[in-house]
């Protein structure tokens, strides 16, 4: 999936609610709203010269000695603008239980709203 289309006539906070709810239910890629399209669209990982995508723990490191952005969230949406707006990358660590009952814990790279105003939580595939 590249990107989603929208109804233009629906509210903004729908469109806002609409969004979250693909971006959060997408599992085969990050989505992320592209300042230039005016809508959601794959946020696709940089790769090296070895042919690998970077490694999630080192893309805001990357984002700062290449020119590479992270995926944007959702305030310029909210704004009304067209200037991107830099998600947070970080790990999500949380508890889960097998089938036995056994607990463990586990994690997940995601970018997030830097801001943490606008909703965006994506998970870094």
């Amino acid at each position: 999936m590249s990107s989603i289309t929208i109804d233009s006539n629906l509210h903004t906070g729908s469109l806002h609610q609409l969004m979250l709810t693909e971006i959060q239910s997408c599992k085969s890629a990050v989505l992320h709203w592209s300042c230039s399209a005016g809508h959601l669209v794959v946020h696709f990982l940089p790769i090296l010269a070895n042919g690998k995508p970077v490694s999630p723990w080192k893309l805001d490191e990357h984002s700062h000695t290449h020119f590479y952005q992270t995926p944007c969230c959702l305030c310029p949406f909210l704004d009304g603008s067209a200037t991107y707006k830099r998600s947070k990358i970080g790990w999500v660590q949380f508890l889960a239980q097998t089938q036995t009952g056994d607990i463990y814990s586990d994690g997940k790279y995601v970018a997030a709203c830097a801001e943490q105003r606008c909703g965006y939580f994506g998970m870094i595939i």
